[in-house]
């Protein structure tokens, strides 16, 4: 997501939309809660590692739209004084940065078979996952990083759709 702002008298355009982030994120750890006490509440027998792992998505997903939210709340985005905008800022791109790599990975494990099918990774397929999980990390720190530069912002954007290309196919 890129939000430019420019005038301080549009922040009244984003107060509406605070709420829905924060409802969302509770939606989001509401799902985690009952998945977690649902997963624990049967024996451990029966309880599979793939189980315990889709615990991260929604998890990682409710801190990135509580993050969205706090940073849509600090609107204006400058400050002389306080640092909080900045610090908000390198939260959120670095929880979005890991969430989305993570999900791909997670997606990449599952087509794999991980824990469906074969309960354990070979050399090659741990190899390759370490390959996506870095090249994925890297072009969104890249896509973020690139924002302010308009020529490389689309040279990322075109990276990150042949990444999903390339990962699809």
């Amino acid at each position: 997501m890129n939000y430019t702002h420019h005038f301080i008298e549009n922040c009244w355009v984003l107060e509406p939309i605070v709420p829905a982030y924060y409802a969302y994120g509770l939606a989001w750890g509401l799902i985690v809660a009952v998945f977690t006490v649902g997963l624990f509440c049967m024996p451990a027998s029966e309880r599979f590692s793939l189980q315990k792992s889709l615990i991260i998505l929604p998890s990682l997903k409710c801190a990135e739209v509580l993050l969205e939210g706090g940073f849509l709340q600090l609107c204006p985005w400058y400050s002389v004084t306080s640092n909080g905008i900045q610090y908000t800022q390198m939260a959120r791109i670095s929880v979005i940065t890991i969430t989305y790599t993570v999900i791909l990975s997670f997606l990449y494990l599952l087509c794999k078979g991980w824990q469906t099918t074969v309960s354990s990774l070979t050399r090659q397929q741990a190899t390759n996952l370490t390959m996506i999980l870095g090249g994925v990390y890297l072009t969104y720190s890249a896509y973020f990083l690139s924002i302010d530069f308009k020529t490389i912002y689309l040279i990322m954007n075109f990276v990150m759709v042949a990444v999903y290309l390339g990962l699809g196919i």
